[in-house]
Formats: C-alpha cells, structure tokens, sequence
C-alpha cells in the first residue's frame, strides 16, 4: 500500500512488511517508531496554515457537502458555546490502528475493531500495520464482488488472499497453488468453511481409491482374505491370547509381503493420496474464489428478501458465514470416514 513512498521523518523508502502507520489529518505515512520518536505529524505547522487559511477563504459556490460540513460545524460550534462535547470533523479515512482504509468512514474498523480516538493499547495491535485489505481499494472489485465485501469472508490472512483472488479472478484458466491445501487436502477445504466443496473432494477421493484397487487387482481385499486365513488359523482358543494376536499379525505380514500385497497397497495409498492432494492444490484458490463471491451475492440476495437489514448486520453475516474453523477439521474427517463405510456397504450388498 505504501511502496514506493518515503518517510517524512528518516527519509527511508517505505518496504511492503514495514509496521506504517498514517496522520489522521492528512495522511501522510510514517514508520511507527519515527512516529512514536516525534510523536506527531511532520506536517502538523502545514495543518494549523490550511485550516487558517480555509477559513479565511470565501468559496465562490459552495458543493452540498461543502454546506453539509458547515452547518454541522456551525452546530458543534454553539454545542461548545453550551458546555456540549464537540465532536470530530470530517470523519477520518484510515483506521489508526491497522492503516487500512475505513470503509464509508465508520467509528469503528470493520477489520481490527478500533474506535477511531481510542488509545492505541497492545491488545488491540496484534493488527498493526498490516492492511487486511492486501492493498486494494474497498470500491475494487473481485469477482463481480466488492473487495470490502470479500474481505470480510476471508476474514483471517485477506492480505494475502485478496490480491491473489483479484489476480485470478483476471485469467480465464483459473488454476493456481495453495502449500495448506496441497498438505492437509480436503480439511483444509471444510477447515475455510467450504463445506460442499469438501464433501465433492471426500466422495472424489474414495471413488479415486476404489477405482485404483480395482486396477490393482483389489489388494485390499486380498489383505483381508489373508487376514482371515491366519485369523483361522492361529485363534482355536475360546479366549485367544495377546501372543497369538501377534502371530496372526507376523503371519499376515510375512504372506502379504512374499504375494506383494503390501507393495501394491502402497502404490494404491500413494497414488490415491498424491493425485487427491495436487487436484486441491491446483483447485483450492479457484473454488475459494467462487466460495467468497457466492457468499456475498446469497447474503445480497437474503438482505433483499428480508429488507430493513442495516449495512452493520450485514457485515456481521458475512464475518460469521466467513472466516477458518478448527471445527469444521473434524467435520470433514468424520465426513470422509462416514462416506467410505457407506461405499463399503454398497460395495459389499451388491458384490453379494
């Protein structure tokens, strides 16, 4: 957001990781500590000149807003004359605690929650310096959708999936690369609240992993046709003991070892597992995109049909239709592991 400017206090370029912070008055970037070591705007003799100086000018015509402004500077003028609280005028365009652009000029950052006015305290700052917004404009668009609108969905790291969306949304090959969603594979989809994508990948996967022991020759039911013969073999006590079940197990291993069933499990998990895990690493960005914009057109569309909704509630769904989910990790496993004892039950009743 603050490339290519310098600091007015070291004179330093600006670098894209720098903690920066703006002056509420004119906006002007600094580096926090340069800031916090003068503790006010380097231009601050330049504010108190041109509001002097505009208050001495006398505008040939006078905008709606530019009357809208004064007449409310004229009440708060005769508050204070009252002993009332005055309050501050114009609305300030970047929230002081983050650096990111207010959106409509609101009180409070949508993104960090600071009330602009308010100390600046530790607990508040764990956003300093970072612009959720990745850069952009709240007025940009992604997608068909505003990028205030996505961000809010995102919610947690939108500085960096925002530009990336924007960029994608730009191609018509719409294929990029996500490191989460190549490691941890379909949960990191349910763990982003992309439920119905998630569930399309789980029932992709096991139809992947049927399909391959098919090819394989069913290793998988070999494993467990062995697994029984030793079972049957070894258990002629009513009450078998610890020792016999690990005869079953070393005879298991030694015959699916000397057949090469255990060679080809492992191909049938490698293979199952590789070509799942790079489809969501290619797919991921390209679905989160679809994700985030339809979320916004269907919470568009519920304002519509509701009617009365204010742009605060708004926001609100949006948040809690967005951002990650710790729970939404074990929704998927269990998902997964409930589709494949549901093929298993299909296979098995019509196998017989």
């Amino acid at each position: 957001m603050f490339e290519n400017k310098t600091c007015d206090y070291c004179g330093e370029q600006f670098a894209k990781n720098d903690d920066v912070v703006v002056c509420p008055d004119c906006g002007a970037p600094y580096h926090r500590a340069c800031w916090e070591a003068h503790g006010a705007c380097a231009h601050k003799a330049e504010h108190k000149k041109s509001a002097a100086l505009q208050k001495e000018a006398e505008p040939a015509e006078q905008t709606e807003e530019e009357d809208f402004v004064g007449a409310v500077q004229a009440e708060l003028s005769e508050q204070k004359q009252r002993g009332g609280a005055q309050q501050e005028l114009p609305p300030k365009l970047y929230c002081e605690n983050c650096g990111a652009k207010l959106v409509e000029g609101n009180e409070y950052c949508v993104y960090c929650a600071h009330k602009q006015g308010d100390p600046i305290t530790k607990s508040n700052r764990k956003y300093a310096a970072v612009d959720p917004l990745g850069g952009l404009a709240p007025e940009e668009e992604i997608g068909g959708q505003t990028v205030a609108d996505v961000a809010l969905v995102v919610r947690n790291n939108s500085a960096k999936f925002l530009p990336k969306l924007k960029a994608l949304a730009g191609k018509k090959v719409k294929i990029g690369w996500s490191w989460p969603a190549f490691i941890f594979g379909y949960l990191y989809l349910f763990f982003r609240k992309m439920y119905k994508y998630g569930i399309i990948f789980i029932m992709a996967q096991v139809l992947l992993f049927n399909v391959c022991n098919f090819v394989l020759g069913d290793p998988v039911a070999k494993t467990n046709e062995i697994l029984a013969t030793q079972y049957n073999t070894h258990m002629q006590a009513a009450e078998p003991t610890q020792e016999e079940y690990y005869k079953v197990m070393e005879a298991t291993a030694l015959e699916m070892n000397q057949t090469g069933v255990t060679k080809q499990l492992y191909i049938l998990i490698g293979i199952n597992a590789l070509v799942a895990h790079l489809a969501c690493a290619l797919l991921f960005e390209a679905l989160y995109l679809k994700h985030c914009t339809d979320t916004v057109a269907r919470m568009q569309k519920s304002a519509e049909i509701l009617g009365g909704m204010s742009k605060s509630e708004y926001r609100l769904n949006l948040m809690a239709r967005g951002g990650v989910s710790i729970i939404g990790i074990f929704i998927g496993y269990f998902a997964k592991t409930a589709v494949e004892q549901i093929v298993a039950y299909l296979m098995s009743f019509f196998g017989s």
